[in-house]
């Protein structure tokens, strides 16, 4: 786990309702978190009636490459978003770049029943 992810908890919902959808000042928050002060951009922005649910940030890695913290909040019912993308988990991954491409990246936190958890 990253010693600097520590995402605000949201309690537990008694009374049925669904759990709030991560804000775009939380996600940024946390992915803040893993930038450890690197510059970065948003790069990608996409919202719907119910919230933010795609943010892209960029940063450069050490070694000069691009690093870019892709936020994507799940799909209710397998619905598609606007932009025709789909997800089944609300999660931030981190991708590496060699040039523009993509060469890997990795799951950092997964936002379930309204907990964020380090992947």
């Amino acid at each position: 786990m990253n010693e600097n992810f520590n995402p605000p908890l949201v309690d537990k919902l008694e009374n049925g309702e669904k759990f709030p959808n991560p804000s775009e000042a939380e996600v940024l928050g946390i992915i803040d978190g893993y930038l450890e002060g690197k510059d970065s951009t948003v790069t990608r922005r996409l919202e719907d009636a119910e919230g933010l649910y795609t943010l892209f940030v960029q940063t450069v890695g050490e070694d000069g490459e691009l690093v870019q913290y892709e936020y994507v909040r799940k799909n209710n019912q397998g619905e598609k978003y606007p932009d025709g993308s789909f997800s089944k988990d609300t999660k931030i991954d981190i991708i590496f770049f060699m040039g523009d491409m993509p060469v890997g990246g990795d799951s950092l936190a997964k936002f379930e029943n309204g907990v964020w958890e380090a992947e």
